[in-house]
């Protein structure tokens, strides 16, 4: 069964039975799922993709103790 990519289906599998599918599939299809493997390998160790800059503050409480308050962060 082939289910379209937007339905949300998930179907986990193990390396082993992934290789096993892998193994029976015929030279052509063999090859042009490699390819793909590698476009999509390629794309993911991309430069291209931004890296989204982050900042945070320290501050120094004077050694007094300090929860935080979730619902009160929350509120802000």
């Amino acid at each position: 069964m082939i289910a379209p990519e937007n339905t949300g289906l998930t179907l986990e599998v193990s390396f082993e039975q992934l290789l096993q599918a892998l193994l029976q599939l015929p030279l052509e299809e063999k090859i042009r799922m490699a390819e793909r493997l590698k476009a999509a390998a390629a794309d993911e160790g991309s430069p291209e993709k931004p890296h989204k800059k982050v900042s945070f503050t320290v501050l120094k409480t004077n050694g007094k103790s300090f929860k935080f308050n979730r619902e009160e962060a929350n509120e802000r």
